[in-house]
This record gives C-alpha cells, structure tokens and sequence, in this order.
C-alpha cells in the first residue's frame, strides 16, 4: 500500500525516480573495459578503424570519439599520429595526480594529509621490501644498484637526486613480483616526489637517505625478507622526521 499523505499536504511518492540508461558513449567504454579487463585485447594492440567500430558498436563518429577521449583520460588507450588507437598498458598516472590534488586540496578543508599518505607508504613499502627480498633477481637488483648510483653521483642536483630516489623504490616495487605493486605505489610517487624534493634542502638528507637505501639494498640482495621489513621501516621513520622538519622550516604543514 502506497504511503499516505500528510494530512493537507501532496500524496507521498511511492517509486523513486528510474535511472537513465547510459549514453552510448559510455556503453563504448564499458564494452572496452571488459574486453581490456578479461585479456581480450592486449597492451600495445591497435583497435580497428573508427569506420569499422561505429559499424560494429552501432554508433555515430561522435559517440565513438567520445568513448575514445574518456579511455585515452583513464589512460586505457593511446592515439598516435599516424598509429591508430592503441592500447595501453595499465598505468599508475591518473592515480597519482588525483591522489596529488587530494593532498593539494587538503588546505581548503578536510581531506587527504601527508600523514595520510606516509602512513599508506609504510604499509605497502615495507611489504614490497619483504617480498622484494624473496622474489628478485639479478634484473632487479642491477636496477636497484643504478639508482644507488645515480643517487650517490647526483647528490646535489635536488632533482636528479629525488627521481633516483623515486627509480630506487619504484624498482624495489617491480622486484616484489607482484605487479600491483607498481601501480599501487605508483599512485603516490607524484605527491612523494614534491617531498623529496622539499627534504633535499636539508643537508644530511642525501647522505642519510643513501645509507638507508643501501641497507635496504643489502638486505634484498641477501634474500633476507625479515631484514628488508626492518630496514625499511627505518628507513621511513628517518624520511618522515626528515620530511616533517623540512615542511616546517619551508613554512608547510
């Protein structure tokens, strides 16, 4: 039985408003999402002429142009002059510069802080460590030694220091063998490298950082997973207090 009205007052309504069907263009990314999402189509595979995917979709040309804008903004598909419309594979950047206006957004009111995102930090990277230290191999950890290198041979350039900085962590992530990993870290790495760049100004920075970086190293290299958690969390406890010391001295919060 319908609900009764007030008395006085309109009946009460008894269904609530239908949802509107999706747009067209919006049925085009879902249908693509799932064909990228179950492997039917592949990184680096060029999709068919716009001609021959109106036909297949049904759509008009701009209706398919729409769906193709809103996958090459998720970063799902690319286009290129003269390629055609390819897929892309699986990327960490739109994360990462919602996650940055998040953290920029924060001074306006509530929202994401830095400790925020240090404490997201701790939890995924000392977990990378540990599984960095079972699972690597003798790829990674050259990749993990040249960014040593680059960071010892670019101490005092701030941002050629804090992108080694940003290799280092990003090639301990792929050595964990679990490919979320980079795409999980890979969201934060935009916000991190602004801080990096804001604790070089401190002059121990480097050279703190680097001993740190290289026992952690030193634990992966050993496949000593424990050891990897541990010197990990070191070395975050000494990147936050470095972090939080030069935000207050840059006048930062």
């Amino acid at each position: 039985m319908a609900p009764s009205a007030a008395p006085g007052g309109p009946a009460a309504p008894v269904f609530a408003a239908l949802p509107r069907r999706l747009k067209l263009a919006d049925q085009v990314v879902s249908a693509v999402e799932g064909q990228i999402a179950a492997g039917a189509l592949q990184p680096g595979e060029k999709l068919p002429p716009e001609r021959v995917l109106c036909a297949q979709f049904g759509v008009s040309r701009t209706a398919l142009r729409e769906a193709v804008r809103s996958l090459v903004a998720k970063g799902l598909l690319e286009v290129r002059a003269g390629g055609g419309t390819r897929v892309r594979r699986p990327s960490a950047a739109p994360a990462s510069q919602l996650l940055g206006l998040a953290v920029q957004a924060t001074s306006a009111g509530p929202g994401v802080t830095w400790a925020h995102v240090l404490e997201a930090r701790r939890v995924l990277e000392e977990e990378i460590a540990g599984l960095a230290a079972a699972r690597r191999t003798e790829g990674d950890l050259e990749a993990l030694r040249a960014a040593i290198d680059e960071m010892r041979a670019r101490r005092d350039d701030a941002e050629d220091w804090s992108r080694a900085d940003v290799r280092f962590h990003d090639a301990l992530a792929v050595a964990s063998g679990n490919p979320l990993m980079p795409l999980l870290l890979g969201a934060m790495q935009g916000a991190l490298l602004d801080a990096r760049r804001l604790a070089h100004r401190l002059p121990r920075t480097p050279v703190e950082a680097l001993q740190h970086h290289l026992r952690v190293y030193a634990a992966v290299a050993a496949g000593d997973a424990a050891g990897a958690r541990a010197a990990m969390h070191a070395h975050l406890d000494e990147a936050e207090t470095t972090l939080t010391l030069a935000r207050e001295r840059s006048g930062r919060r």
